[in-house]
């Protein structure tokens, strides 16, 4: 709690000061920009050591990968169990994700007008569409029977279609926009482009689809009865689309060095492909140990994009919050975390019956400061004045909020009036020792102007009333010649 003390603070002197007193300020000064760079370098050196770490992480993900691979296709001879639900489960996975950062991406060009992120929302939404009749053709798991060998195509053909189509589209992607940021569409055509880039991917999706379901019998081989795969397809399928996931890989990450965050995950998700696409090809037939490492390859190929847009939409989120609650110039608390804690102070003092005290804060004569320096400095001054504001309070229960213009003020909780005049006179005398030029008044300095309102354990206190205390006292400090304190307690004013 604020206690009553006495507060050394001297009229301020128009004259020069003695030549000592000058030069211990200016060391002071030195000192505080020293410890002030210091602690500056302190949230770089913790985005340094973040990048560091996610870097760490990016890079030991790929090593598991890449040992987890090597290791199903030393023992791709060996076959599993057959788990008819392990494919269903996969796929779900697979085309809900793939539709769901399809859906995120073009909430991205919807915001931001990047074309690239609508040929990326194409490429995860035509991989989520095709899954579905994949899953659907399957062979055992939703038909039973012998299936002829034109319907034991459909499945390997609509996978090696998406396995194809997704690479291709990150290389269209990346050689329309080599860093997917840089064209945007004009606001205006934006609805178009949406709309046309949905439809076409659904009649791309759709047409792709009827053209392996009516052209089945005419395809070439790729498995035959029992889930074994042909030579065609282990020796001349598979690879051409690991080489394409290749080619893919190389073409995202061809300026490593300056690679984006996405353009980073885009590789992981090639890179899953490929390996995906080399588990396949060594694979002997469906179920057995690489076919099952390949699709929860599949998986992370679906998943790591969607999880790194996530975590990017979770970061704007919190700084969508902080803008909501912070004042844009000060840095400050904004009138909206003012209300909120003011409430809260009110609700504990009707229970606690404890003392509370509300500042408001003026600058003096600051639209003559606008007016002689102009606004850039004006906003300086704020700024000058914020950190005055900020370094008179001692306690993390105190609040300090800017409510609009020139106006500040600051929230005492628990606090008596000795106390709240005496964090009044600090805060006057931080604002002097600013000593913020404005030569269009008197003193020569700006100066603030500070209305105590003070309640004694009031509980039927409403925050209207103890606002308007002490915007009268502040009235009342303006009144008496500025660079005053003044305080309201119930109906009685105090001037300091």
């Amino acid at each position: 709690m604020h206690t009553a003390g006495d507060v050394c603070h001297g009229k301020p002197a128009k004259t020069q000061q003695a030549h000592g007193l000058r030069t211990l300020r200016e060391i002071g000064a030195d000192a505080s920009s020293m410890a002030f760079g210091a602690a500056s370098l302190l949230p770089q050196l913790g985005a340094t050591r973040s990048k560091l770490v996610t870097k760490a992480v990016r890079v030991a993900f790929v090593v598991v990968l890449a040992l987890s691979a090597a290791l199903a296709a030393a023992f791709h001879h060996i076959q599993g169990p057959v788990i008819l639900a392990f494919l269903p489960i996969c796929a779900t996975v697979w085309i809900g994700a793939d539709l769901l950062t399809a859906y995120l991406f073009l909430s991205q060009f919807y915001v931001d007008g990047k074309a690239g992120s609508t040929i990326l929302a194409a490429a995860y939404g035509l991989t989520g569409l095709l899954a579905i009749p994949y899953l659907l053709a399957f062979p055992g798991l939703f038909q039973s029977g012998p299936l002829s060998i034109g319907d034991l195509q459909i499945s390997i053909w609509l996978f090696v279609l998406w396995h194809t189509c997704f690479p291709l589209c990150i290389i269209g992607a990346s050689l329309f926009d080599p860093t997917l940021a840089r064209r945007v569409i004009a606001p205006g055509n934006i609805p178009r482009v949406l709309t046309g880039s949905v439809a076409l991917t659904i009649v791309t999706a759709a047409t792709l689809t009827a053209a392996i379901y009516f052209g089945r019998n005419h395809l070439p081989v790729l498995v035959v009865a029992h889930g074994r795969l042909t030579a065609l397809y282990s020796t001349v399928v598979a690879p051409a689309f690991v080489g394409w996931n290749a080619l893919g890989l190389i073409v995202v990450l061809r300026r490593c060095r300056k690679a984006t965050r996405l353009q980073i995950w885009l590789g992981i998700a090639l890179f899953t492909a490929l390996l995906d696409g080399i588990l396949n090809a060594l694979s002997p037939s469906r179920y057995s140990v690489v076919w099952y490492v390949g699709k929860l390859e599949a998986v992370l190929t679906s998943t790591v994009v969607l999880f790194m847009l996530l975590v990017g939409f979770s970061s704007l989120y919190r700084r969508l919050y902080d803008i909501a609650r912070k004042d844009s110039l000060t840095g400050l608390d904004n009138r909206r975390v003012f209300e909120e804690r003011f409430d809260n102070a009110l609700q504990s003092n009707r229970r606690t019956t404890n003392h509370i005290a509300l500042l408001m804060i003026d600058v003096d004569h600051f639209k003559q400061y606008n007016d002689r320096y102009g606004h850039a400095a004006g906003d300086d001054a704020l700024r000058l004045v914020a950190v005055a504001l900020q370094r008179s309070l001692q306690r993390t229960t105190d609040l300090v909020a800017r409510i609009g213009g020139e106006e500040f003020i600051i929230l005492l909780p628990e606090t008596s009036l000795e106390g709240a005049q005496q964090v009044a006179n600090r805060i006057r005398a931080e604002v002097l020792e600013e000593n913020i030029v404005h030569e269009s008044v008197p003193l020569g300095r700006v100066t603030v102007s500070i209305g105590i309102g003070f309640s004694e354990r009031k509980r039927n206190l409403t925050p209207t009333a103890l606002f308007e205390r002490a915007d009268r006292a502040l009235y009342d400090a303006k009144a008496a010649g500025r660079n005053q304190i003044s305080t309201r307690t119930e109906a009685v004013a105090e001037r300091v």
